[in-house]
């Protein structure tokens, strides 16, 4: 069986990589773009200053100065590197004429002139000898005043730029993989609220709440199927539980009058019957099953009522201690195979329902009793715990399954032992007892101690 992958991590993960491969992306787009964004800025910066500054061309001095003065932006920085060819010049450039003098005019491939100034000519891109070039032209003749900047220098300037901006990301990435799990996080939030506002309802739901406003909303429209099957298997739900709930209390009151009349019946026909007769003793047989259907019924009904919240009829003031001892001093009495202890603690009462807190008790002691061994021993032990008690049945059995623990309190459900040795039960009793001890409030947990020994324990508060 291959192991299930996390949702949420998977799309951690992928929200996470997506984020940093859009921030490398827009390195890669930035990069180029900002190679093309500066060196249009440049050519407009050059236009601008050079039409601005070109009284001053000749004097190398004045024209850096007026053009500095008119571009306070990238060229500016760029200007030392200007070639000024053609130009006659009273105070010579020495860097300018060497590096003039190496290219030739007329293999400068100037592109066509654009109308945007009557005196100059369009910036271009240049090849000579392998050298790139942007520059401006002054004339239409080839050998004409131009001022040129190199290639190389402008990609330095964007190599210092990208270089400084790579130096900053050092300390903006901590940052940037914060935004991105951030992001991620939000993103899983948002996607996975309805998801687990459902799971935690599904975690509520049980067959007592099925009809409460339990509602999942999503504000999502993507999840309105969903939400609407879970509403609809809700309420398919309940109305299946609500009509077994009614079938059982309906056919558990149908049945008891039928069930009196035989069993009046059955005694006035074993009454009629000679003494030892057998049809006498198949009589008394026909009697002993007519008031094992009464006991269903009864046991039926009285679930069915836990189910539909009724159980509970009255509450008053029950000393349970006194109760316990004399129910332990009747056991002795009777059983003299059984090993009766106590343990009981003296002035526990309990504010409950007493009829069926004695059902529940009586139940706990007649499961004792049929699951027990020969010889065997049953022990109460009732606990004042602040406002609360605890009440332990313990007894000796036989071998205990591994899946009784988990399926005592299912109904109808009998241990492996009572199938084997013929022991009497419907498998009702236990579960009346967990219903009982739920409408106060209290718990009943079910122990194996060891393979040979079986504790029910009931834990309830005092008052509620």
């Amino acid at each position: 069986m291959n192991p299930k992958r996390s949702l949420t991590l998977v799309m951690f993960l992928l929200l996470t990589v997506g984020c940093f491969i859009i921030i490398g992306a827009n390195r890669i787009s930035a990069k180029y773009l900002i190679e093309v964004d500066v060196q249009r800025r440049i050519q407009q910066e050059m236009r601008v200053g050079i039409a601005s500054c070109a009284e001053w061309l000749g004097q190398p001095v004045p024209f850096l100065t007026c053009y500095r003065e008119v571009n306070k932006e990238t060229s500016r920085v760029l200007s030392d590197l200007f070639l000024f060819c053609g130009v006659d010049s009273q105070v010579p450039d020495e860097r300018s004429t060497q590096a003039c003098q190496a290219i030739d005019p007329r293999q400068i491939n100037w592109i066509p002139k654009q109308e945007e100034n009557n005196l100059l000519s369009s910036f271009h891109k240049e090849s000579a000898w392998s050298r790139e070039w942007t520059g401006l032209q002054l004339s239409a003749a080839p050998d004409g005043p131009h001022v040129l900047l190199p290639k190389e220098a402008i990609d330095d300037f964007l190599g210092d730029l990208w270089n400084y901006r790579n130096r900053h990301l050092i300390y903006v990435l901590p940052l940037l993989f914060t935004l991105c799990v951030f992001v991620a996080l939000a993103t899983i939030g948002i996607v996975m609220s309805p998801i687990r506002a459902l799971e935690k309802s599904l975690l509520r739901m049980s067959a007592d709440n099925l009809d409460s406003a339990d509602a999942v909303d999503s504000k999502f429209k993507e999840f309105d199927g969903l939400t609407k099957i879970y509403k609809d298997l809700r309420h398919r739900l309940d109305e299946s539980f609500r009509k077994a709930r009614n079938f059982t209390a309906y056919a558990s009151h149908e049945l008891k009058t039928p069930l009196t009349i035989l069993r009046g019946n059955a005694e006035r026909l074993i009454a009629e019957l000679p003494t030892g007769a057998p049809a006498q003793l198949r009589a008394s047989h026909m009697g002993d099953e007519v008031e094992r259907l009464i006991d269903i019924t009864n046991k039926l009904l009285t679930l069915s009522r836990a189910d539909s919240k009724v159980l509970l009829t009255q509450r008053e003031d029950f000393d349970l201690s006194s109760f316990l001892e004399q129910l332990a001093e009747d056991a002795a009495a009777f059983q003299h195979d059984i090993r009766i202890e106590t343990e009981i603690a003296a002035g526990v009462i309990w504010h409950c329902d007493p009829v069926l807190v004695k059902q529940l008790v009586h139940n706990l002691y007649s499961n004792a009793m049929k699951y027990n061994v020969p010889q065997g021993r049953i022990r109460f032990m009732l606990q004042h715990l602040g406002d609360a008690l605890a009440l332990t049945v313990t007894n000796s059995t036989g071998h205990l399954s591994a899946e009784m623990a988990d399926h005592a309190f299912d109904r109808f459900y009998r241990g492996d032992a009572a199938h084997n040795r013929g022991v009497d039960g419907l498998g009702l009793g236990l579960s009346i007892c967990h219903e009982i001890a739920s409408v106060h409030r209290g718990t009943l947990r079910f122990l194996v101690l060891d393979q040979d020994t079986a504790a029910l324990t009931l834990t309830a508060p005092l008052h509620f």
